[in-house]
């Protein structure tokens, strides 16, 4: 699997888990609506620090 399928999956179901709309996301990620909307649709290729805040807003920890 492509990492940006991993990634695009893994943010729309951990937003979906933690029953966030799209809004409520952008604001405890610091990443704008559209911009969440188009990493989890697949569209766009999200920096390493547009995954980080995601991580962080969704409290989630990140294993190397």
């Amino acid at each position: 699997m492509e990492i940006n399928a991993v990634v695009s999956e893994n943010a729309r179901r951990l937003r979906e888990e933690k029953r966030l709309t799209l809004d409520e996301a952008a604001r405890l990620t610091g990443v704008s609506r559209s911009m969440l909307a188009q990493i989890e649709k697949g569209d766009v290729n999200p920096t390493i620090s547009m995954v980080w805040k995601i991580a962080n807003g969704y409290n989630c920890l990140l294993y190397t």
